[in-house]
């Protein structure tokens, strides 16, 4: 009590400065004296209930969804490192990476979820099932009446003797697999680090580890069993052959050096198919000594093979960026082209290749590709069935949050509840989107080679009302014009004023720009190797650079009121702006992984970032002394971020949206201590800053403090903070000096 008095005391002085009379003072420090304890909690979002950790997915009518009388638990993967960031919900919905079939049904990834396909009719694929599992699905074998799934961080087992009613019944926590492989009691599962871990599935409701082995190398790609060997390829130049008679306890039997990645490998009548990286991509290996493969003929083609599938004498070959190649192999030593079929408008890239009876059917990472091969050198197109593709990018507006879904267009999502995302609304487009904005009733989406302009005034049923003819891989939206940033040429102003009628007005050359802010007036350019890069738009007709602030890896940059913050030189930089033609740095932090961050968002002095494996939290309170004090980590490179309060929105390419919260204090004004709270601590607080010079105020403490907010922090705050615990109404000074009350 004798420290507030204290302070009380030098108050005394004030009253001329402050334009106060005696009373209001002795006000004051009846008030301090008392003690008063009561405190005020500051306004924040209702309350999140975190013990619900159940999603319910709903139908829409644009695309399927899961059952919505399915309820399945959301997997939070705890193998990666969290702090002051709690997950909340995701949409997992992504990118088709594999196939299985069993006629009449062919088995999916999407994204989080095995999907279930009727097709009975191979020309039209029909959704009949779906099932969430434990993270993205890499790879699916089917054995009997049990799915075998290598999902998230392990081996997830489902029941399917219901196709339409997948039965998860078991999963085995492994080191993030990505191939997997079974082989009568045991299955076989490659990590991302070359590990092969052995699992014993003789009861499937029991799986458990027999033993594990390394490959040569990280980065697994191919794996093919031929009788008791087992070929493997990883990031090497080998495929490793191992010996698997005894099948938990192999033996390392020779390699094939490939001088090169080997994307597939698949089984030709004692022949070994694979697809490589370089000249020639398809190779053909002599297994006549299965230990030491030859090769016996190869191919030039003109891009990589991907995936292969076998039926008789002819191999298809998956080829990225091509066409779906037919090749004769009936001469081992010579293999021949004899067709080819063109790929549908939504094939990416091949992932998997399955030929059951007279179909072959391709995960291409945007869906499922079905091919009639009845007649081998004149297969036919018959049936694409979409799933979705990257979440790359976010927009969040009221209830709803827009993701660039690269191949797959755009998502809207429902976020109404944080815990049960759910899709609301699909628009597809020509070419990949890759980032959003929204602004009021209009959505920009950046695509490889337009700019679209959507109209989401029903955001169920987004529409495209016009687009402008180039590619964009960054945007902001100032006074009616939108400053895109395109990598390989430069800044292009555009008039939105208008949305039906974008026009180019202006043009600012610049190689390499990864990123663009606005403010005042000035364009602040992250131009990589060239460092940031300021330019005068006041004349949007002729943008003009007017300084540099050298820096290498500059991927990304927001301002906000007189502060610039730029990643690069493998940190987060704090650069005063207040003279854009003359930006000074004040702060620093190292961030590891920050050389590929693009994204920035900057809300209550926090900066929240992406980098290469998850997102981070900066504490810039301080911009002298800026601070990390949160992280999430994701299993996928995060792209784009959105922040409402402390809702962190996150997209992150495969593993779809995430929806986490930031347990850090929001803070506010009169919150001097910032723990989300304004009571009396608060006050003394404020009576520190005004009678201390040492040490100085942070630059929140200074905001927080000026509570009525006109720019000083005087004991008309003080006031202020008072009565508005007392509930009073809030003391101002015009600008004559005298005290008025609103």
């Amino acid at each position: 009590m004798s420290h507030i008095l204290h302070s009380c005391k030098k108050l005394l002085i004030l009253p001329q400065v402050y334009h106060l009379t005696n009373i209001k003072i002795g006000l004051l420090l009846l008030f301090i004296a008392a003690g008063l304890t009561q405190a005020q909690a500051l306004q924040k979002p209702d309350t999140l209930h975190r013990d619900n950790r159940s999603v319910r997915a709903e139908f829409s009518s644009y695309f399927p969804f899961p059952d919505p009388e399915y309820e399945y638990p959301l997997y939070h993967d705890s193998g990666f490192q969290y702090s002051n960031i709690t997950f909340l919900g995701e949409w997992a919905w992504g990118a088709c990476h594999c196939v299985s079939v069993v006629v009449p049904y062919a088995f999916i990834g999407c994204g989080s979820f095995l999907q279930t396909l009727d097709i009975s009719d191979p020309s039209q694929p029909l959704l009949v099932g779906e099932i969430r599992t434990r993270g993205f699905v890499h790879d699916i074998e089917i054995v009997g009446t049990y799915a075998h799934v290598a999902c998230g961080l392990g081996l997830e087992i489902f029941d399917i003797s219901d196709p339409q009613h997948a039965i998860s019944i078991e999963i085995i926590d492994l080191g993030n697999p990505r191939i997997l492989m079974v082989s009568g009691d045991y299955a076989y599962l490659v990590d991302v680090w070359g590990f092969v871990h052995i699992i014993d599935i003789s009861i499937p409701e029991s799986p458990s580890r027999a033993n594990y082995f390394a490959a040569s190398d990280e980065y697994p790609s191919a794996m093919e069993m031929i009788g008791q060997y087992l070929y493997l390829a990883t990031g090497a130049l080998f495929v490793d052959v191992f010996d698997l008679t005894d099948p938990i306890h192999p033996d390392w039997a020779g390699l094939w050096y490939s001088q090169c990645l080997t994307y597939d490998l698949v089984d030709a009548d004692w022949h070994l198919l694979a697809g490589v990286w370089t000249d020639p991509e398809f190779r053909v290996l002599d297994l006549s000594k299965p230990a030491w493969p030859q090769e016996a003929g190869s191919l030039d083609v003109a891009g990589d093979v991907r995936e292969i599938a076998v039926k008789g004498t002819y191999a298809y070959l998956g080829v990225e960026g091509e066409d779906l190649l037919v090749v004769d192999i009936s001469e081992a030593t010579d293999p021949t082209v004899v067709t080819q079929l063109s790929k549908p408008p939504w094939y990416i890239l091949p992932m998997d290749f399955i030929i059951s009876g007279d179909y072959a059917y391709m995960a291409a990472r945007s869906g499922m590709w079905v091919v009639d091969i009845s007649i081998p050198d004149e297969p036919l197109d018959r049936a694409f069935y979409a799933t979705g593709h990257l979440a790359l990018d976010v927009a969040v507006s009221g209830e709803y949050a827009y993701v660039a879904g690269g191949y797959a267009g755009l998502w809207v999502i429902d976020i109404s509840d944080p815990f049960r995302p759910h899709g609301a609304g699909h628009l597809g487009t020509e070419k990949g989107a890759t980032d959003v904005l929204v602004e009021g009733s209009k959505v920009y989406l950046a695509t490889h080679n337009a700019l679209l302009v959507i109209d989401i005034s029903d955001p169920t049923k987004p529409r495209e009302i016009s687009q402008w003819p180039a590619g964009v891989d960054d945007m902001v939206i100032s006074k009616g014009f939108l400053f895109a940033a395109r990598r390989d040429t430069g800044l292009s102003i555009i008039d939105v004023s208008d949305p039906i009628f974008p026009q180019e007005v202006g043009f600012f050359p610049c190689q390499e720009l990864y990123h663009v802010d606005v403010s005042d007036g000035y364009a602040y350019l992250a131009n990589s190797h060239n460092g940031l890069k300021v330019i005068d738009v006041t004349d949007p007709q002729n943008p003009v650079q007017v300084v540099l602030w050298m820096a290498d890896f500059t991927k990304g940059v927001s301002v906000q009121d007189t502060l610039a913050y730029v990643t690069a030189n493998s940190g987060l930089n704090i650069l005063n702006v207040s003279d854009p033609m003359n930006p000074t740095p004040i702060g620093y932090v190292w961030v590891k992984g920050i050389n590929w961050s693009i994204d920035l968002n900057v809300s209550n002095f926090y900066v929240y970032m992406n980098y290469t494996s998850g997102i981070r939290i900066i504490d810039v309170a301080d911009p002298t002394n800026p601070e990390s004090v949160g992280q999430y980590g994701t299993w996928d490179q995060p792209d784009g971020l959105a922040v409402v309060d402390q809702t962190i929105y996150v997209t992150a390419g495969n593993q779809g949206l995430l929806i986490l919260n930031s347990d850090l204090p929001l803070g506010g004004k009169g919150d001097i201590n910032r723990d989300d709270t304004v009571d009396v601590r608060d006050v003394i607080g404020i009576v520190n800053i005004i009678v201390r010079s040492s040490p100085a105020p942070t630059a929140y403490e200074v905001w927080a403090a000026d509570y009525n907010g006109d720019g000083k922090v005087n004991v008309l705050d003080v006031m202020g903070i008072i009565n508005s615990i007392l509930g009073r109404p809030v003391i101002r000074e015009n600008t004559i000096g005298n005290v008025m009350v609103q």
